[in-house]
This record gives structure tokens, sequence and C-alpha cells, in this order.
């Protein structure tokens, strides 16, 4: 639980930086959405795999695995001024 805070405290940030101004809010708000049906995929997954505890202890592994190499791939915005986020030049 203590990675979830973690992550749900900076995510705000995240997606201000990494999405030109005109698309923010559609940008997390998209985010946000496509994690609903989480939850029900789960079930599904656990009732219907034979060890359905390591089926989404895996899935969750690459989800967060994925992540991390998402994040480390964005370019460093310390210094631009949010309005110049993905602008061209």
């Amino acid at each position: 639980m203590v990675g979830i805070q973690f992550s749900a405290g900076t995510q705000a940030a995240f997606f201000v930086e990494s999405r030109p101004t005109s698309m923010r809010y559609t940008g997390s708000a998209l985010g946000m959405t496509f994690g609903a049906p989480i939850p029900f995929l789960a079930a599904w997954i656990f009732q219907n795999t034979e060890n359905g505890t390591v089926a989404l202890t895996a899935i969750a592994l690459s989800i967060v695995v994925l992540s991390m190499i998402a994040t480390m791939t964005l370019p460093e915005r310390f210094k631009q001024k949010l309005n110049e986020v993905n602008q061209p030049a």
C-alpha cells in the first residue's frame, strides 16, 4: 500500500508534465478511466486460471516494470515552462 500512496501522490504532476497544455485534462482522465475495468478482469483471471494468485501477481509485477520503464524514458522537463511542453519548435 505504501507504493500506491507514493504513485498516487506524484501522478498529477506526472500527467501535467508529460502532455501539452491543450490535452492535459483529457490525458489524465483517460489514464484514470482505463484503469476502471481492472478489478473485473482480475476477478475473471482469478476464477479462470489454475493458480489465480500467481497469475495476478505476475500481471501486477509486469505492470510495475512497464511503468518504471515508461517513467524512466520520459524526458526531464524541470526547467521548461509548462506551456512549452510538447509544442512544435
